[in-house]
């Protein structure tokens, strides 16, 4: 399955996702992919590619959006809103539902073992609304699950109850940032419970990516971008984890 965890205060917000497919093909074969590039065709000229970096996270065109589940519906789903203005929560909901039901029945057809996973795929979309970051989670029915915590995380399945209580917990107890380096402090420590999980997991890889958002007072958001081993990223200092991000205008 998937990680994924949004952390939003005011006018900052993180979205971390792990970067693993694993992908089921026809003739029943499996593959792991934590890194590499890979391509899977439906035969239907319909082709999906993943390449190294956003694999399971997007970069939108104000914002960042990440998907849990299925591999192949979270690639149409986030393809689908890096094209497209997601100002309101109306268009982001019928994009998604759209593109669900068109899917849904082609990838059904070729992989009919895939149904559990794929009506169990989430999609986490984070975005500035005036000064303030937006961060919902939408099913794939286009329903809104969540939108009114400060935080929200799609665990995998092997993470048990008692692990995820404390985990949570701790994401809960994240203090507010003053400064910059206080915002790389708090990517590190979420990049420790994201190792947490990966120890703990056999769906989630030990790599994440990330995109943080800032909101300036004048209500302009800087967007940055990162990558790297979730375990490095967890004992890194502010100015390492700095290094890590790209900037994204």
């Amino acid at each position: 399955m998937s990680f994924v965890l949004g952390l939003k205060f005011n006018n900052v917000g993180i979205l971390i996702a792990d970067t693993r497919l694993n992908l089921a093909f026809k003739d029943g074969s499996q593959t792991v992919n934590d890194v590499k590039p890979v391509t899977v065709d439906l035969e239907t000229n319909v082709i999906f590619h993943w390449g190294i970096r956003e694999r399971k996270l997007a970069i939108l065109k104000n914002g960042f959006a990440a998907s849990a589940g299925d591999a192949i519906l979270g690639h149409a789903l986030l393809s689908k809103l890096k094209g497209h203005d997601l100002t309101s929560d109306e268009s982001i909901e019928s994009l998604i539902s759209a593109t669900s039901s068109e899917l849904r029945k082609l990838v059904l057809s070729k992989l009919p073992d895939s149904s559990q996973q794929f009506d169990k795929t989430s999609l986490m979309v984070m975005v500035p609304k005036s000064l303030n970051i937006s961060l919902s989670m939408y099913t794939t029915k286009g329903l809104k699950a969540y939108d009114k915590s400060d935080f929200l995380v799609y665990w995998p399945p092997e993470i048990d109850k008692a692990l995820s209580v404390e985990l949570a917990e701790s994401i809960r107890k994240t203090d507010l940032p003053n400064d910059l380096d206080d915002v790389y402090q708090i990517i590190s420590k979420l990049s420790g419970i994201a190792y947490s999980v990966h120890k703990n997991s056999v769906s989630v890889s030990p790599t994440i990516e990330f995109g943080l958002t800032i909101v300036n007072d004048d209500g302009c958001p800087l967007h940055g971008y990162g990558y790297g081993l979730a375990e490095h990223l967890s004992k890194a200092t502010p100015r390492q984890v700095a290094t890590s991000i790209s900037l994204i205008k």
